[in-house]
C-alpha cells in the first residue's frame, strides 16, 4: 500500500514539475458520512462526523481549467446513535459506530465559471469533478456497546469476522468559491464505487443490505477550507521572468 502511495505521488509530481504554473496548498475540512446499508435499515443516517486534512498540488491548464492532486487523511464511517427514553435508558438495539480512516489520493478537474452576479461579472466560482483512491489506514466497529473490530488493538471478534477492503475507489462532484487568490471554500459530494467490505458470509449476516444497490459504499458530504501558496497573477503569463532591458 505504501508503494502505491509513493508511486502515485511520484508520477503526478513529475508531471506537475514540468508544467508552466503550479501551486501547493493545505486542506482542512469536515464531513458528514455514511456507509450505505451498514445498519439494520437500508437508509443512510449521515450521523457520523469526520475530518479531512492534508495537502494539494494544482496546475493551471489554461485560464479556465485546473488539474489538482490532493493527498489527505480522511475520517469516514457510519453511525446510528441510540434512542433514549425519558430516563435516559436505551430503548433500541440498532445503534452502532463504524470508523474507517483512509489515506486518500484525489485527482480533480476544475473549471472556472464566468457569469454576472448582481449585474457584475465574476469568475470566483468553479465546478469540479474527480476520482479518488483510498487506502484503509484504520478501522473500528462497535455495536450495542460491544467492540467487534479494532485495528489499533489488532482485534477482530470471531463472532464478527468481517474483513474490510484495503482499497476504496470513489468519485466526487462539487463546486468551489475562490474568496481570494490564496483562499477558497470547497463543497463536494463523494460516493465510492466499491464496497468497504470484503465479500463473506459474515458480511451478509452483520450487514443485511450488503449486496443490494450501492450497499456498503462510502458516502460523504464534505466542506473544505483551502489555502494555496498561489503565485502572483503577473507571473502567470511568464512575461515578468524576462529581465528589464534584455533582448530576446
Amino acid at each position: 500500500m505504501k508503494r502505491i502511495v509513493l508511486i502515485a505521488i511520484t508520477v503526478i509530481a513529475a508531471h506537475i514539475s514540468h508544467a508552466q504554473v503550479f501551486n501547493g496548498g493545505l486542506i482542512l475540512g469536515g464531513m458528514v458520512t455514511s456507509v450505505n446499508g451498514a445498519g439494520v435499515t437500508s437508509g443512510n443516517s449521515f450521523q457520523h462526523l469526520g475530518l479531512s486534512f492534508g495537502g494539494l498540488l494544482d496546475v493551471k491548464l489554461n485560464d479556465r481549467n485546473t488539474l489538482e492532486m490532493e493527498l489527505t487523511y480522511d475520517l469516514k464511517g457510519s453511525k446510528v446513535n441510540p434512542i433514549l427514553d425519558s430516563a435516559q435508558q436505551i430503548i433500541d438495539t440498532g445503534y452502532y459506530t463504524l470508523r474507517l480512516n483512509y489515506v486518500d489520493i484525489t485527482v480533480l478537474y476544475r473549471h472556472k465559471i464566468h457569469f454576472n452576479l448582481s449585474g457584475k461579472p465574476t469568475d470566483k466560482f468553479e465546478i469540479e469533478a474527480g476520482a479518488n483512491l483510498g487506502i484503509l489506514a484504520a478501522y473500528y466497529y462497535e455495536a450495542f456497546g460491544i467492540v467487534y473490530a479494532s485495528s489499533a488493538e489488532h482485534y477482530v471478534s470471531t463472532a464478527y469476522n468481517v474483513q474490510y477492503a484495503p482499497i476504496n475507489f470513489g468519485l466526487s462532484v462539487g463546486f468551489r468559491y475562490d474568496v481570494s487568490d490564496n483562499f477558497a471554500i470547497d463543497f463536494r459530494y463523494l460516493n465510492s464505487i466499491n464496497s468497504v467490505f470484503e465479500n463473506s458470509p459474515s458480511v451478509n449476516r452483520f450487514y443485511p443490505y450488503y449486496g443490494s444497490w450501492q450497499a456498503g459504499h462510502n458516502l460523504a458530504f464534505q466542506l473544505n477550507f483551502i489555502y494555496t501558496f498561489a503565485k502572483k497573477k503577473a507571473t502567470e503569463g511568464g512575461s515578468s521572468s524576462q529581465p528589464a532591458g534584455q533582448d530576446n
